[in-house]
């Protein structure tokens, strides 16, 4: 919980400081037509917009078990980075239709000097709170804050892009300004389908972690005889594994017990991010139904 409660916090910080961002951002656009730089300005939006999703749902997904939800409430995150997605999706569908509509019906923008020093501000304040975000997110072991703070990284290369556009306006190179403003757009629908490949891959129990080194873990223990039926599931920091141990049949109750937790622990120990180990003993030999992780080998 204070892990939790800190990592919300560096979410507010980043909150705050792309909502001044985005404004100074956008309200240069409009003053000036330029469309690249309301792209930016909105994409820094969404960024605000993502922090403060991942500033709930951290504080939500942090609750403990209840009667409505024995397994915590953990998915609150992966379900809020839907919501952000779809915000993004909408967000690049209007700025891609203001680009075409500008590369077909041309209107001038205009160059003030005061545009560059705005994009270096964005630039140096999201490089800050990238390195920020993963500063603390080693700190407080949040891999929440460790991919906002790659997606934050991000941000800058997508304020080089703004920066060569205000360059080709002073170069009166107009159509290039409604271009990139439609490369953004694309970069949006990029990566919101990004965000929803990996939270559904979440949502759909998808396996990620190495069958095999779990295996390696459990026969290191002289007692166990082999292990099968292994399933894993979760995201980094907050996984779950299952799995069946057989075991003499001479072994009494509290001494598979103690096994059990040693087995538990060492697994916490090696793999970083699991909350959570269910192991279901068993004697050998037993006959078991097969599974489709018991013919990885080790």
């Amino acid at each position: 919980m204070k892990d939790a409660k800190a990592a919300a916090r560096v979410f507010l910080i980043t909150f705050f400081l792309n909502i001044g961002i985005a404004t100074l951002e956008t309200l240069y656009g409009i003053w000036t037509h330029t469309l690249s730089m309301i792209a930016n300005g909105a994409h820094s939006y969404i960024d605000a917009g993502s922090s403060l999703l991942g500033f709930f749902a951290i504080r939500i997904a942090a609750q403990p078990s209840d009667e409505n939800h024995h397994y915590g409430h953990d998915k609150y995150e992966t379900i809020s980075a839907f919501g952000i997605s779809i915000f993004i999706i909408l967000t690049a569908w209007e700025i891609s239709k203001h680009a075409l509509d500008r590369l077909f019906h041309p209107t001038t923008s205009d160059f003030h000097w005061i545009g560059i020093g705005v994009v270096l501000i964005s630039m140096t304040t999201n490089l800050l709170v990238s390195r920020y975000e993963k500063k603390k997110s080693i700190e407080l072991h949040s891999h929440a804050l460790e991919a906002d703070s790659i997606h934050t990284l991000t941000d800058v290369w997508v304020s080089v892009i703004v920066l060569v556009s205000l360059g080709c306006i002073y170069f009166n190179i107009q159509w290039i300004d409604s271009l990139f403003a439609f490369f953004i757009a694309i970069y949006f629908f990029y990566t919101a389908i990004k965000i929803i490949r990996k939270n559904v891959l979440v949502l759909t129990d998808a396996a990620f972690i190495d069958v095999r080194r779990i295996k390696e873990i459990v026969l290191s223990e002289k007692e166990v005889i082999d292990c099968h039926h292994i399933r894993t599931r979760g995201t980094h920091g907050n996984a779950f594994i299952d799995m069946h141990i057989q075991i003499p049949p001479s072994m009494t109750t509290i001494k598979a017990h103690r096994l059990v937790h040693r087995i538990e622990d060492h697994i916490q120990k090696e793999i970083e991010g699991v909350k959570e180990v269910m192991i279901h003993t068993e004697p050998f030999p037993d006959t078991d139904e097969i599974f489709v992780t018991d013919e990885i080998k080790v």
